[in-house]
């Protein structure tokens, strides 16, 4: 071993080895400093990093093979390599090794293509979900607008919430126009840094139109410049506006209504007139807000709005900034509607990493805070979606249902909102209405982060229509987008167990272990719901003596018990 090493030494392999090294890296930082500039291929940066990689055990073999002296290039032996033949032989030998390394680096790239999360396997669950080419149910064949995340263009990048912040008012305000089916910021914002073209993303989200911008905070004012693009890449509408640092929230709504003007000239604006919420009086509570609400889970999702993991520590984080915000500001209605979803988020989401006694005062916060929102702001969006799924877990169907209805009739184009509506009528036994609002969520938010959950919905909503197959496939591709969602593993497993597929529903409940291995089944189901008849009528008859007239949760509870008992086939 020491022969060799001083035998590496001596031909200078660890020095090639080094200078590859820092000239490998330095070519890397190129890349990803000029890729986004350029807008090239999302492909290109990886490419250039796995030719880096697989080009160096060559050039180690070539720096051990070959020296470069004064006299020419020479071989391990110290024979020439000169000469009309021989710089010929060199040179094809060094045209054949690059051609080589091409070749590997294609193959190499092709492979881990394969392995991203955005690669066709992964991208046809959406579709097999949703189909995007029909359109957008109740807007009498309309075209959709989807609004890309603005990018945040000032040198501060610690920025981008202001940037993420603007274009979810520009969302929300658009759904302030009825009669205009609008994409769900919970799908445009999986396209936040994509260099995609406009005609894909408009194609992949069912899009007719598409809205881009970018967001410049100055010292006086703040510039927005927008586009209204078509699905077919034809620019309709192109505008730079400066906002005045104090009235952005008005200039918000200059744009807005610019953009639907360009898109349905005949929406009244008197209609978006009744849906205006009200606005902070203080900017710096909104830069608060804006702070808390790119921390806090985004709706009905197990991650933040950036992708991030969903955690205690980020929502506290977001509590004390919206608390310092309401400090500034008393009647900012969208940071009560942001505590509501912050103390939801314990109840519905990690209900399982709080206690009982925690659960609970966390549902009373929330209630209490959405009904200030409400007060504030009639009916907004965020605030009904949360609080339709909070009466339920204090089984109050009725009036989450009451609820549902009128928010739904106020807000039809809200993707979240319409899938808590759907999540309270198939409590309430209306499953057939049930299925077709969540169809209609998942069509206006087809690559939503949030819809391994509508699916979940989907799935039990089958289970009682009495389509144990359909609830078994939504179950499926809930789990295939977000691996670690109960709310797509338990109906699977429900489902399987209900066709008498033991099996298979053995297999669900050890995917769901992998993924989810501290689960509590006393604990998993959120809210206190019935079992629907179609499920008990297909449970054996000990399980169903021992759950007939308890409630969802107590059924998983059991049927695990009973996969667990089962002898394995």
């Amino acid at each position: 071993m020491r022969d060799l090493l001083e035998d590496l030494r001596q031909r200078h392999v660890f020095r090639v080895a080094i200078i590859y090294a820092v000239t490998a890296w330095l070519l890397i930082q190129v890349a990803v400093a000029i890729a986004g500039p350029l807008k090239l291929p999302e492909w290109f940066t990886p490419s250039i990093i796995a030719f880096l990689a697989l080009s160096f055990p060559v050039a180690m073999i070539m720096a051990y093979a070959l020296e470069i002296t004064p006299d020419g290039v020479r071989s391990a032996t110290g024979t020439p390599v000169k000469g009309e033949a021989g710089v010929h032989r060199f040179r094809n030998n060094m045209l054949y090794g690059a051609c080589t390394l091409v070749l590997i680096a294609i193959v190499g790239w092709q492979g881990a293509s394969l392995l991203q999360p955005s690669s066709p396997a992964h991208a046809d669950v959406f579709a097999q979900a949703t189909d995007v080419s029909a359109p957008v149910p109740g807007y009498d064949g309309r075209s959709a607008i989807a609004v890309l995340p603005f990018v945040h263009m000032s040198d501060d990048v610690s920025g981008d919430y202001i940037a993420d912040g603007i274009t979810e008012d520009i969302i929300t305000s658009l759904y302030s126009y009825r009669s205009v089916p609008v994409i769900a910021r919970t799908s445009t914002f999986g396209y936040k840094n994509s260099n995609k073209p406009i005609p894909q993303i408009a194609e992949e989200l069912g899009a007719g139109y598409v809205v881009s911008g970018s967001v410049r905070v100055l010292s006086t004012r703040t510039r927005v410049t927008a586009q209204l693009i078509g699905a077919d890449g034809t620019q309709v509408w192109a505008e730079s506006i400066d906002l005045n640092r104090d009235k952005v929230m008005e200039g918000l709504d200059d744009v807005t209504h610019r953009i639907a003007a360009a898109v349905v000239p005949e929406v009244m604006s008197s209609e978006a007139a009744k849906m205006q919420s009200s606005p902070p009086s203080n900017m710096q509570a909104w830069d608060l807000y804006l702070k808390a609400r790119s921390l806090s889970a985004e709706h009905y999702a197990f991650k933040t709005i950036n992708g991030e993991p969903l955690t205690i520590e980020k929502h506290e984080e977001a509590r004390d900034l919206i608390h310092q915000a309401l400090a500034l500001d008393p009647n900012f209605a969208a940071a009560y509607a942001l505590l509501t979803h912050i103390d939801g988020v314990y109840v519905v989401l990690l209900h399982m990493q709080v206690t009982p006694e925690e659960r609970m005062q966390a549902l009373d916060r929330a209630l209490r805070n959405a009904a200030k929102s409400h007060a504030l702001s009639p009916f907004d969006a965020s605030t009904c979606s949360c609080q339709i799924l909070l009466l339920l877990v204090k089984n109050e169907v009725s009036r989450a249902v009451a609820l549902a209805d009128q928010a739904v009739t106020i807000n039809p184009g809200n993707a979240v909102l319409i899938s808590g509506a759907a999540k309270a009528y198939q409590v309430a036994g209306k499953n057939e209405q049930a299925l077709k609002l969540i169809e209609r969520a998942k069509r206006l938010s087809p690559r939503d982060m949030s819809i391994a959950t509508f699916l979940g919905f989907e799935s039990l909503i089958h289970i009682a229509l009495g389509d144990f197959e359909a609830a078994a496939q939504a179950g499926e591709q809930g789990i295939l987008l977000d691996p670690g969602n109960f709310l797509a593993h338990l109906p699977r497993i429900l489902a399987h167990y209900a066709m008498d597929d033991l099996p298979k529903a053995r297999k669900a409940l050890k995917e769901m272990r992998a993924q989810l291995y501290d689960l509590d089944p006393e604990r998993a189901w959120p809210w206190p719901e019935p079992i629907p008849g179609t499920l008990l009528e297909q449970l054996p008859p000990d399980v169903r003596a021992r759950t007939e007239g308890e409630t969802l949760a107590a059924l998983v509870k059991e049927v695990i018990r009973d996969l667990d008992r089962a002898p394995q086939s």
